[in-house]
């Protein structure tokens, strides 16, 4: 929706929308990396002020600067903003018992809400277009302040979660192998979902009832969180992660090439079913071997890296009126995550 709605006020093509994307989640990534050093040197309650003021300040200025300023402005936001209070999120998740559980959880949650805010924005947008979608992020920063109390007395975790570092501190091939696998799992996701809403619009869809779609899409992905947390350790690893790069993979297919606003529906709901499902289960397997449990500091930055070059590569390939590139890049990332992934759970048994 954020993307539609300032390609409408801005006038901006693909290739900048893709650049826009990817402006911002870089701005995450970036804190997610150095998420170390804040973790040593703030509170959490620090941390989440500085986060929700950033966010409220640079959604608010977005709809009123020129065109120049834009992108710097989504990158600090991000940077500032969304990439401290996610932080914040992951230290305090990360610390909890039963993580990979309490992070579905957390995922089930961002969906719902996600869900809710885009059938308002769909609203917003018709009306007033980005100027809408940016008020309703100043008002969700706005309801964030009501989580402080809630953290202010409260640390960071305080065993290797906390430090970012492992037992040995460094990580082995298994790790490696199952961080790139997020990278490339968001890379796939990251760019089919930035341009969505871009697809249904060239399929007659406009920003009203797009808010709806985008809304149904997003909530079907608690099935996936669901079926996550109902499976637990019966699952296994690779049934999980065969499951979620079908989704991927066919889901950017539906969407990208076939025609027909049911079809985006049923691709998105396999995007979202998939991520949901295989999320947990990255983190899960890849804290079952101890020192790797503490580069808990790594998961954002890898997932933020995804979500990045995704929209920046489908921004820069697709043409004004074909979004067929979705189908590209959401198979050969889904295929690539799920080799990284199955190559990296059998370096561990090893």
């Amino acid at each position: 929706m954020v993307l539609s709605s300032a390609a409408g006020d801005f006038g901006l093509s693909n290739r900048q929308l893709g650049l826009f994307a990817m402006a911002e989640v870089l701005g995450v990534t970036l804190a997610s990396a150095s998420s170390i050093w804040w973790l040593r040197h703030t509170r959490p309650a620090q941390l989440a002020l500085v986060g929700i003021a950033a966010f409220i300040a640079g959604n608010a200025l977005t709809p009123f600067v020129p065109v120049g300023w834009l992108f710097p402005v989504r990158f600090l936001t991000a940077l500032l903003g969304e990439g401290a209070l996610l932080i914040v999120a992951t230290a305090l998740l990360g610390g909890a018992a039963q993580a990979s559980r309490v992070y579905a959880f957390y995922m089930a949650a961002q969906m719902l809400l996600g869900a809710l805010l885009l059938t308002l924005q769909g609203q917003l947008a018709s009306q007033i277009g980005l100027l809408g979608v940016m008020a309703s992020f100043v008002g969700l920063g706005l309801l964030t302040l009501l989580a402080l109390p809630f953290v202010l007395h409260t640390g960071y975790h305080a065993g290797d979660e906390a430090s970012g570092t492992g037992a040995h501190g460094r990580l082995g091939l298994s790790a490696v192998l199952l961080l790139a696998a997020m990278g490339l799992f968001h890379m796939g996701v990251g760019g089919a979902w930035a341009f969505l809403q871009q697809r249904g619009g060239q399929l007659g869809l406009d920003f009203s009832s797009g808010g709806w779609i985008m809304s149904a899409i997003m909530a079907s992905g608690m099935l996936g969180t669901g079926l996550a947390v109902l499976g637990g350790q019966a699952l296994g690893y690779r049934l999980p992660f065969w499951l979620g790069a079908i989704g991927l993979a066919a889901g950017g297919t539906l969407a990208g090439l076939v025609d027909g606003l049911l079809w985006l529906f049923v691709g998105g709901m396999l995007l979202m079913i998939g991520w949901n499902l295989v999320v947990p289960y990255q983190i899960a397997a890849l804290g079952r071997r101890g020192p790797v449990a503490g580069q808990l500091a790594l998961v954002p930055a890898s997932q933020g890296a995804g979500l990045a070059a995704g929209p920046m590569l489908v921004g820069w390939m697709a043409s004004a009126d074909d979004y067929t590139i979705i189908a590209l890049v959401s198979s050969v990332s889904a295929a690539l995550a799920l080799l990284c992934s199955l190559w990296g759970l059998r370096e561990q048994e090893t």
